[in-house]
This record gives structure tokens, C-alpha cells and sequence, in this order.
């Protein structure tokens, strides 16, 4: 609605709007969720965690799962002085994409998994065991190729950062399987992914 076209030209009057609309019905969950999205992107971490934990309690919502993930990915920023941390607030939103994911294919929570499900836990980085964190690291490769793919579908390349992320996820396959005839296909399609994002 009103609240969502004014999101990034005037947030306090897009805020108006959202509240406006609860006003009018207090049982929809779209504008709480639109709310505590705006107060994510203005670094209001804490009033948009606070929306989102009412959300909880009215309705499961892909917008809350999607906002938890975004605040997650916020918070990861604030522990650049411990890894161990910061790759727990990364798996952490994964798992809030996944969840959103179980309620409906949003096109943001496609690209959020897809973004953060690469980051391995601090247990697998750790790990003695080579095989299972190769597996591991392999498995969430393909995880978030998937989930790039499904976004690129549902969006049709309309997204230009997430795009040239797509382009280099495919020179990333490619240079993956040199030994294979398919590499040089591969690689040319992400140089060219990359270049009509570009245009």
C-alpha cells in the first residue's frame, strides 16, 4: 500500500501510513511486519525486534521471519572481533530465511539464504574431520545456488546487486569444475550475467 511506496522516499510518512493501517485493523500482520523493516533499515534494532516479537504473537508471517533474519545479519556486524559469534548471528539467519521459506517463497528470504547459508558454523570450520567439513562446505554451496536461482527466476534478474552476485556464483561453478567440459560454458555465462547487470 501507501505505507510500502513511500518506504524509501519519506519513512516517517511511510511509518504514518503503517500505523494508520493498524488503526484501521489491528489483526493484519503486513503493516507490523512493514515496521519493524523500516526501523531494521534505520538501525532501530531494538523497536524493530520489539515489533517483531508482538508479530509472534498475532500470526507466522514470511515479513518476520525476513526480519529476523536482516536484524540477525545486522547484529553479525557488531562481533568483527569474534568470528565464532558473528558466524552464529550468520546461521542463525539462515534459519530465519528457511523458516520464512516454510510459510511462502518470498523472493527477499530467497536471497537472504542465499547470501548467509555459505557461512559455515563455527563447529564445521573447526572440525577434524576434512570429509565432513568438505561435505558440509559443498552442501551449502548448492544450498545457496538453489535459493539464487529461485530468486533470480521469481524476480526475473530485476535485482541488479543480486544479479552480479548470480554472475559470480557461476564463474564460482565453473572455475569449481575446470576439469569438465562444461567450465568454459559456465564461465562465460556468469561474465555475461555480470555484464548485463551492469547495463
Amino acid at each position: 500500500g501507501l505505507g510500502s511506496a513511500l518506504a524509501f522516499v519519506d519513512p516517517l510518512l511511510s511509518q504514518h501510513a503503517f500505523c494508520r493501517a493498524l488503526q484501521i485493523d489491528k489483526s493484519i500482520a503486513e503493516p507490523l511486519s512493514s515496521i519493524a523493516l523500516l526501523y531494521a533499515d534505520y538501525e532501530k534494532t531494538d523497536k524493530s525486534a520489539e515489533i517483531l516479537d508482538a508479530l509472534t504473537q498475532l500470526e507466522d508471517t514470511p515479513l518476520m521471519w525476513i526480519g529476523r533474519g536482516l536484524l540477525l545479519e545486522k547484529t553479525s556486524r557488531a562481533w568483527h572481533d569474534s568470528p565464532a559469534s558473528r558466524e552464529g548471528c550468520l546461521t542463525r539467519a539462515s534459519d530465519a530465511y528457511r523458516a520464512s521459506l516454510q510459510i511462502m517463497q518470498h523472493p527477499a528470504a530467497l536471497l537472504g539464504l542465499s547470501l548467509t547459508c555459505r557461512r559455515a558454523d563455527a563447529d564445521v570450520q573447526t572440525s577434524n574431520d576434512q570429509l565432513y567439513s568438505s561435505l558440509a562446505d559443498h552442501s551449502s554451496k548448492i544450498e545457496s545456488r538453489i535459493s539464487m536461482t529461485l530468486h533470480q527466476s521469481s524476480t526475473r534478474g530485476g535485482n541488479i546487486g543480486a544479479s552480479m552476485i548470480d554472475g559470480l556464483f557461476r564463474i564460482e561453478e565453473g572455475l569449481e569444475s575446470l576439469h569438465s567440459s562444461e567450465a568454459s560454458r559456465i564461465i562465460k555465462e556468469g561474465v555475461e550475467q555480470i555484464e548485463q547487470a551492469r547495463s
